[in-house]
């Protein structure tokens, strides 16, 4: 029975070759889709799984009452505090980002990403050790960890384990040796590192940044630095321990802080932190995996109607057949049988071609996601039962409605041609491509609408003039002592038109803030954004200073602190003549026109620029278009005169700027890709149905054509059917897609309106789209020979 079935099933394949091409290339399309969208969610949802003991890791948050704002951050001194005080802490360790290189003789190399740890971290995290013992690799004072790449890259295939690096940071240079190597650290991880170095290292930095602000930054409880990673007893009471956790903390903290401490899980880390301030860790959009995956799936459901619709529109050459299966014995089960078979047949030659789609696409898609998918899919046993359930589901669901379908009929009435499969296969087969008509026609909506958003934000005017600006980042502290001389160096040249530097320069999700009194109203306080900058900052940037003066050039470090502050701060510190007001202890001389420092999710806040280069960071060259190659070639040479002999790190302000909205421009991009896929697989259904609707037809054209019809006149009777569902597929899905991209447009501050053009565009491409698929064959059966069709008749 089963070889019969696929003897039939083969005869109906070869026999309907367009038909069946149809469906396996709209299936292979729609299952990559949904092979994508696995491999995407099971990665985003992995993060941070491989640790053993995730569900008692916690890290450290301080919330800011003054500024409204959270932090992943807490002071050094808090994990030996709260260890020591409270039994359930199995252990702690802190960790911070450092940047550096590594010299070896000669030869010296990057690092991508450095952590200064405390070596109770290899005890909460499970990183896994190659070579070296938990208990020896930070022994010694100047030990180091390296993982496996970077390992490979410094020292080729010779072991590593007691070789000595020289690791160069922004505050000295540390002999350490190399007492383990850790295999790579996977990327569904929080915790990042090539390179694990003693905390010590991060402690120099910290003594050295804050040093001048504070007697002793190491033991300061006012100042929130380090990660810290707390590993709790399985089975603590998670809501007893936060109370005496803040019982702790509150024996050192400052009341006149405003600051709470408390835990937060590292298993929500990945998706449930992106609101915290000066996040420097992974971050996923839980809501993106969703939309991803729900289009992928609306993908699938295309390609799904696809088969249905044409498998519906097919039915009468099989209705017979069915009939004599029926007459010599077989009952409905055997019908839907190998009805469902044929339809799993299909999905199963689909697979080859999906993953081919997949392979061959998979890069691409890994870096429109913003992750780095696993091409090892086929080692997992996993992935390939989920790949096969899918096509199974696929094959089963698309084949079940015709085989339910046919199998009712009785024999007897298929002989005799008494049975009537006409208005309701057409109503069924008209809903089926109205539904496929909303799903793409709402998708080319939402895509246009994110393309105007995308190019609304980058033609913004941003308040300042970002052409032609590069931005270098410097953290040594020579850089700072001798900016005056770097910056004298840069401008020798005649195509550097102007140099600055500031301790955070816009583009940036950072933030520096202070709190103030309202000049009206003492009692109310306000929060204040602020940036420490070289005097030549407004004019690099060409703000415009609506009263009174730019910063002057005569100033000298030590001299009365003067701000320039921007509208929206005077607003809100209800300054009515801001000139020569006093605030933080010293004076306002001038007032900037409001722009944005930060991007377009944010509205304006409060602003004041400070004189002063203390804490200089990043430094922006105002340049003109002669020679850019060699403008920049000049730039890098002479940053390495101030930075260790090594060029700085530098980037266009343009690409600074683009980093603020990759995950939009990512996620536009995206939809963009389903958009056309849906519409394509869209359109291969309609040509289907446009091969048979002219194959009904036929003869009506012939006649048509004799009696004098036009081209066009034909072309408008095929298609008017499938324009009209456009129009009912618009009003549909128009209000649908304004209700979704009205949410995403939430997320920025800044964003345009859904204008009747939109709408009017959407439905006019949908049109053009629908007219071309049909319109084809349509066009082909209204120049054919009428003779050909009525030659019997």
């Amino acid at each position: 029975m089963f070889i019969n079935y696929l003897k039939i099933m083969v005869r109906m394949l070869s026999k309907q070759k367009i038909i069946s091409s149809i469906n396996v290339l709209g299936l292979s399309i729609g299952l990559a889709a949904g092979f994508t969208m696995i491999l995407y969610s099971i990665h985003e949802i992995g993060f941070d799984k491989y640790n053993k003991n995730l569900e008692n890791i916690y890290l450290v948050k301080n919330t800011s009452k003054d500024f409204n704002w959270i932090e992943l951050e807490a002071p050094r001194p808090l994990a030996q505090a709260v260890k020591a005080e409270l039994p359930e802490i199995k252990t702690a360790a802190r960790s911070a980002n450092i940047r550096g290189t590594i010299k070896i003789k000669d030869n010296t190399f990057n690092v991508n990403q450095a952590k200064s740890v405390d070596p109770e971290i290899f005890d909460i995290l499970s990183l896994t050790l190659k070579s070296g013992k938990r208990e020896t690799i930070f022994k010694e004072r100047n030990s180091a960890v390296i993982c496996e790449t970077l390992a490979q890259k410094c020292f080729g295939i010779s072991n590593p384990l007691g070789q000595i690096i020289s690791f160069e940071t922004s505050t000295g240079s540390y002999d350490l040796v190399i007492t383990g190597i850790i295999e790579n650290i996977t990327n569904t991880s929080t915790f990042q590192a090539d390179l694990i170095v003693p905390l010590f290292i991060s402690e120099d930095k910290l003594t050295s940044s804050w040093g001048k602000r504070y007697n002793n930054p190491l033991d300061s409880w006012d100042l929130s630095y380090y990660s810290t990673y707390i590993l709790l007893q399985s089975g603590t009471d998670i809501s007893a321990f936060t109370n005496k956790f803040a019982t702790v903390i509150g024996k050192n903290l400052n009341p006149a802080s405003h600051i709470e401490f408390s835990i937060f899980p590292l298993k929500d880390l990945y998706f449930h932190s992106s609101e915290m301030v000066n996040n420097r860790f992974p971050q996923g959009n839980l809501t993106n995996v969703y939309i991803y995956s729900t289009a992928a799936l609306l993908l699938l459901f295309i390609a799904c109607l696809n088969f249905v619709i044409l498998s519906t529109s097919t039915a009468n050459l099989r209705i017979k057949e069915i009939g004599v299966r029926k007459v010599l014995g077989a009952g409905r089960q055997n019908i839907i049988k190998q009805i469902i078979l044929e339809s799993l047949s299909v999905s199963i030659l689909a697979i080859p071609a999906a993953v081919l789609l997949l392979e061959l696409f998979l890069p691409k898609i890994s870096n429109l996601l913003g992750t780095e998918l696993s091409r090892e899919y086929f080692h997992n046993w996993m992935f390939i039962i989920l790949f096969l359930l899918i096509t199974i589901l696929v094959g089963v669901a698309s084949g079940s409605y015709i085989a339910f379908y046919l199998s009712k009929f009785n024999p007897v009435n298929i002989l005799h041609n008494k049975f009537n499969i006409g208005k309701n296969r057409v109503l069924f087969r008209q809903t089926l491509i109205g539904i496929q008509m909303v799903v793409f026609i709402g998708l080319i909506f939402i895509s246009i609408t994110i393309y105007q958003q995308l190019r609304f934000l980058y033609n913004k005017d941003f308040g300042f003039n970002k052409d032609e600006l590069v931005v270098l980042y410097g953290e040594d502290s020579s850089l700072r002592n001798n900016f005056d001389a770097f910056k004298n160096e840069l401008k020798n040249n005649p195509n550097i038109i102007n140099v600055s530097g500031a301790n955070m320069i816009p583009g940036t999700d950072s933030k520096m803030v202070i709190i103030a009194p309202r000049k009206d109203d003492p009692t109310k306080r306000i929060s204040l954004e602020g940036t420490n900058v070289d005097g030549d900052f407004i004019r690099t940037l060409h703000m415009t200073i609506v009263s009174g003066r730019d910063f002057s050039s005569s100033y000298q470090n030590g001299s009365n602190r003067e701000y320039i502050l921007n509208e929206t701060a005077v607003k809100e510190l209800g300054l009515k003549n801001p000139i020569g007001e006093k605030i933080m202890e010293g004076e306002v001389i001038g007032v900037v026109k409001d722009f944005n420092f930060h991007s377009l999710h944010e509205s304006i806040q409060p602003m004041f620029l400070s004189r002063g280069t203390k804490y200089l960071s990043e430094i922006i060259v105002k340049i003109n278009k002669t020679d850019i190659p060699g403008t920049i070639q000049y730039i890098k040479e002479k940053s390495k005169l101030f930075n260790n002999g090594s060029p700085m790190e530098f980037e266009f302000f343009d690409e600074r700027l683009a980093k603020l909205y990759v995950e939009d421009e990512n996620f536009g991009e995206v939809i963009g890709y389903f958009t056309l896929l849906s519409i394509f697989v869209a359109c291969l259904g309609l040509f289907g149905m446009s091969l048979f609707a002219v194959q009904q037809r036929i003869k009506e054209i012939g006649i048509r054509k004799v009696l004098g019809a036009s081209y066009l006149d034909i072309v408008i009777i095929i298609s008017k059917e499938f324009i009209s569902l456009v129009g009912i597929a618009s009003i549909i899905a128009v209000p649908i897609a304004i209700y979704l991209i009205s949410t995403w447009l939430q997320n920025f501050a800044y964003r345009i309106n859904i204008d009747l053009w939109l709408i009017i565009s959407t439905v006019f491409i949908a049109l053009i789209i629908t007219f071309v698929s049909v319109g084809f064959k349509a066009l082909h059966a209204a120049s054919a020979n009428p003779v050909e069709s009525l030659r019997y008749e």
